[in-house]
């Protein structure tokens, strides 16, 4: 939680799917009305993926989650820095 504060957003590893899944479930009728059922679809599906790569990141070891934080956080620093 301290992270989400000081970033001001989400971090992915704090999303409770339980809770999401729920919450998408109970209001799948409003969901659909507003975004259509392809869209609500869709976000079912990057919730999965959400899960997915959740689960991937929690089973490794500390110091590989340090190293491709660091790596990641390099490619959006280079990213960034790129001119077009």
């Amino acid at each position: 939680m301290p992270k989400t504060l000081k970033y001001k957003r989400a971090m992915f590893d704090d999303v409770d799917n339980y809770k999401l899944k729920r919450y998408i479930h109970n209001y799948q009728v409003e969901l659909v009305a507003n975004i259509g059922s392809q869209k609500y679809q869709e976000v079912l599906g990057w919730v999965d993926r959400l899960e997915y790569h959740q689960d991937e990141w929690k089973s490794m070891r500390r110091v590989d989650r340090s190293i491709q934080y660091q790596l990641k956080k390099a490619d959006r620093r280079a990213t960034s820095e790129m001119v077009f």
